[in-house]
């Protein structure tokens, strides 16, 4: 798959994330759970580009290590990750052992905006 073919299918389903959070008000509901398949069908296409993904958790407060894995190509359950990245990010990773640990809340926005510059994505769930 070339980068024009990634970047349209991300964009469509986004464009699906888009319209479920509309016709749900703006919220992941229990009565839809669509959003699941949507971010399932995102870390796939993720790693059908990238060949290799990593997937993150924010609030990951039991664990002492990375905060970052490797995706493995098992199933993901619904919640288990927020996001997924095509690198590892010590940055990232660093940003949010600080959240897990120290529950620092100046880092939600540059956890945020890191994922967003190593071309992440923002998995919903429901």
């Amino acid at each position: 798959m070339n980068e024009k073919e990634f970047k349209e299918k991300l964009a469509a389903l986004n464009d699906e994330s888009d319209r479920y959070f509309e016709l749900n008000h703006g919220e992941c509901t229990g009565r839809d759970m669509s959003i699941n398949g949507i971010s399932r069908s995102i870390v796939d296409l993720m790693e059908a580009y990238h060949g290799k993904i990593y997937l993150g958790k924010v609030n990951d407060y039991d664990r002492v290590g990375d905060h970052i894995y490797e995706y493995s190509g098992d199933f993901v359950h619904n919640f288990e990750y927020n996001f997924a990245i095509p690198v590892y990010d010590s940055e990232i990773n660093s940003l949010l052992k600080r959240w897990n640990m120290d529950n620092d809340v100046s880092v939600i926005t540059p956890i945020m905006d890191r994922v967003n510059a190593v071309d992440g994505v923002w998995l919903s769930w429901a």
